[in-house]
């Protein structure tokens, strides 16, 4: 492709990634030439990014050294997993606005049941002694559902669509249940534990959060000091308590404070 997307050897798995970008002119997505500049650009966004983070190319190097095993559909779908990691590296930065990481997370979300459903389907076809292939399956899904759900860093095709033996009605309730779960109380659970938001909703929310950190501040401070009550193993058993339920506080707070962040988003809508 005539792009400098190659790494020097002498960090672990940076071979099996200089095989992987030379592979990507196999995928559907190159092989297009009206989707090629798109898959392009994708990559070169995600080359700048590897070269500026060690953790991310770090990161990357293991998806392709996986992905160098199998067909041009194992290639796409690994870049999928590399455009994912550098958007959740982007968000631990803190380089996106509160709007942007609730579409990101809520598109992170919409992955995790599709690939839930798609590992269903993998069993299912596994115990009816159906020939299958796990990544076809995977990105069948992926793929057929990229643009009707609006999801993040997904390749716009695949070659072997056929042999994910994944039918059209599949697909069309695999949307339907990614969209009721969107609605109900999971995607909210999602939030609450994806590293970024909670950062998010901290930044948002400083005094709430202050209060909260505060109480188990004092709480630790008092048993900072092995106390002469009690013995070696009771004290470490009561630090490890006050830690567990310190994140306990934190998480049922991440909760609280994305659903006020919901709702305060409706009620801006509804004044516009």
């Amino acid at each position: 492709m005539k792009q400098n997307w190659e790494f020097p050897t002498t960090e672990a798995n940076a071979a099996s990634f200089n095989t992987f970008q030379a592979r990507l002119t196999e995928t559907v997505d190159y092989g297009a030439e009206h989707v090629r500049q798109n898959l392009v650009a994708r990559t070169n966004a995600l080359v700048t990014a590897m070269r500026e983070s060690a953790s991310l190319r770090s990161e990357c190097f293991v998806i392709a050294h996986e992905a160098i095993t199998s067909c041009a559909d194992r290639i796409a779908l690994g870049l999928n997993d590399m455009e994912l990691a550098k958007i959740s590296h982007d968000a631990q930065a803190g380089k996106y606005t509160v709007e942007e990481l609730l579409d990101l997370g809520e598109g992170f979300f919409k992955l995790e049941v599709l690939n839930k459903i798609a590992s269903a389907e993998i069993t299912r076809q596994q115990h009816q002694g159906e020939p299958m292939d796990e990544v076809e399956i995977r990105l069948a899904y992926q793929v057929a559902l990229r643009d009707r759900l609006n999801l993040p860093g997904v390749a716009q095709s695949m070659r072997y669509r056929r042999s994910a033996h994944v039918s059209a009605a599949a697909i069309d309730k695999a949307e339907q249940e990614v969209r009721e779960k969107l609605e109900g109380s999971a995607s909210v659970q999602f939030l609450a534990q994806w590293a970024p938001w909670c950062q998010a909703m901290e930044r948002k929310y400083p005094e709430s959060y202050a209060r909260v950190r505060l109480v188990h501040q004092e709480s630790r401070e008092a048993i900072s000091i092995q106390p002469v009550r009690m013995s070696e193993g009771e004290w470490m058993a009561s630090l490890d308590a006050q830690k567990a339920e310190e994140a306990a506080s934190i998480q049922k707070l991440n909760k609280q404070m994305t659903r006020q962040f919901l709702e305060e988003q409706i009620e801006a809508r509804e004044h516009l």
